[in-house]
């Protein structure tokens, strides 16, 4: 097993794909200098907005993808 400073390469592995604890309790809302509302298409994450506080992000979540997906989607409880 290759070692890169003091960090075994398993360890490496571990900690890039280790996911991170959520920062909201809502869908598609996470905090990074104020709350971000973001969504994934074509497996890609997309940054839909930033706001001042965690509801109007996931109001501004449940907008998009009521928009995109009707009913068929997992909307937030606010």
């Amino acid at each position: 097993m290759e070692v890169y400073g003091a960090i075994s390469l398993s360890k490496l592995y571990q900690a890039m794909f280790t996911r991170l604890k959520p920062t909201s309790k809502y869908f598609g809302v996470s905090w990074l200098n104020g709350w971000r509302c973001h969504v994934v298409q074509n497996g890609k994450r997309r940054l839909l907005a930033k706001f001042d506080n965690e509801e109007d992000a996931a109001k501004a979540y449940n907008e998009f993808m009521g928009a995109i997906y009707g009913k068929y989607c997992n909307l937030n409880n606010i």
